[in-house]
């Protein structure tokens, strides 16, 4: 596996790709950076325990044709060679090579399971054999004596440092490069799904103070509040918010967004139902004074009575 990939705007620019959610961008990026140089990956589950992606955002980029999957398990990037355009001396045929028989290549470039023209890469294939038998031949020390021999190894020997050097600060920069656009990709997932759970509280407590903007400080509540609770429990929390009389508005306070996030125990409350709505009705204490023992008499009567009528 390379330590470069490089990516086509036709694709990753398209209604199509940018329509899925974040996360399912997120892992697609990261399962092209892990694909071999024919697109396959022979561990996708690997890498979403990795990245933490979520078994729906697989399917979601299977079920519109970003990624094909083999029966067994086996997945190939759909557009990997109109992504990649790789040397023809430093590529590297897949292992995978019954699957890869099983693939068509359509007039745009990309994998079809079904039409285009069979792959025929024995040309890449050649080119990279003659590549690698002249870096073999290019290693073996010559075994005539020279008296500049030991001057000879030094120099070998410096040249190969340096190589390494460079090849080990290229990959650094390439893996920096790939924990920055995941670190990206991840934050800008964390902002929708906080802007989705303000929409959620805007749609469901309705008698409760409409949320206008999404502030710093409310991202950062929002993300406290979910290290404890699922998203499931929140939005349950504004079920039960919204039917409750107290926390709209009965007592002439009302709840706010702003409340609900502050804290975990205000969520906690909410969902333990001390917020919810009593059906019994009180009633009134009978009038006593001192154990006084009231009498039943009808006072219209008792009036009429009073007055001679």
């Amino acid at each position: 596996m390379a330590n470069k990939r490089m990516f086509t705007m036709k694709i990753c620019d398209s209604d199509a790709f940018l329509e899925m959610p974040l996360s399912a961008q997120c892992l697609y990026f990261h399962l092209n950076m892990r694909a071999d140089d024919d697109g396959f990956i022979g561990n996708p589950r690997k890498v979403m325990r990795i990245i933490g992606a979520a078994e729906d955002d697989l399917k979601i980029l299977i079920g519109k044709k970003f990624l094909l999957m083999f029966d067994n398990g086996v997945l190939v990037v759909k557009h990997w060679r109109m992504h990649n355009c790789i040397s023809k001396n430093r590529y590297h045929e897949t292992q995978y090579l019954d699957e890869k028989n099983m693939l068509f290549l359509k007039e745009n470039e990309s994998y079809s399971l079904t039409e285009g023209t069979p792959i025929d890469d024995s040309h890449l294939i050649e080119q990279s054999s003659r590549q690698k038998r002249r870096d073999i031949d290019a290693t073996q020390t010559d075994s005539d004596l020279d008296l500049d021999l030991d001057i000879e190894k030094e120099n070998s020997v410096s040249k190969e440092t340096l190589k390494e050097k460079a090849t080990l600060s290229e990959t650094s920069s390439d893996e920096c490069t790939t924990e920055q656009l995941a670190q990206e990709l991840k934050e800008q997932a964390e902002d929708l799904k906080c802007q989705q759970i303000v929409n959620e509280f805007n749609r469901v407590c309705t008698q409760l103070p409409h949320v206008m903007k999404l502030s710093p400080r409310r991202k950062a509540k929002i993300k406290a509040r979910l290290k404890v609770f699922s998203e499931v429990d929140i939005y349950q929390a504004f079920m039960k918010t919204a039917s409750s009389r107290f926390l709209s508005g009965s007592s002439g306070w009302k709840a706010s967004f702003d409340w609900f996030f502050e804290n975990d125990n205000n969520i906690q409350k909410v969902l333990e139902g001390n917020y919810d709505n009593s059906n019994k009705t009180k009633e009134r204490p009978p009038d006593k004074f001192n154990n006084f023992k009231q009498r039943s008499d009808n006072l219209d009567a008792l009036e009429k009575k009073l007055l001679g009528y």
